[in-house]
């Protein structure tokens, strides 16, 4: 039998809905990576419009830290 502080997906869902969505909101409250990660899941979820709009924000947040592309190499 696997030990239960393996991790794995079957000890992860052990643990619940409600007690990882509270882990993952501490997490995505220290790491914008996974905070982002879980706006593009959920912008996945509501539609097309919401995912374009998530993407668009990125796009705009990357070229202000970067300065301009150009899309031809």
């Amino acid at each position: 039998m696997t030990p239960r502080t393996t991790v794995t997906t079957d000890t992860l869902v052990s643990l619940g809905a409600q007690r990882l969505a509270g882990i993952l909101l501490d997490l995505a409250g220290e790491q914008p990576t996974i905070k982002r990660r879980l706006r593009l899941e959920l912008a996945g979820q509501a539609g097309g419009e919401t995912i374009a709009a998530e993407i668009s924000k990125r796009l705009t947040t990357l070229h202000r830290r970067c300065g301009s592309w150009s899309w031809q190499a």
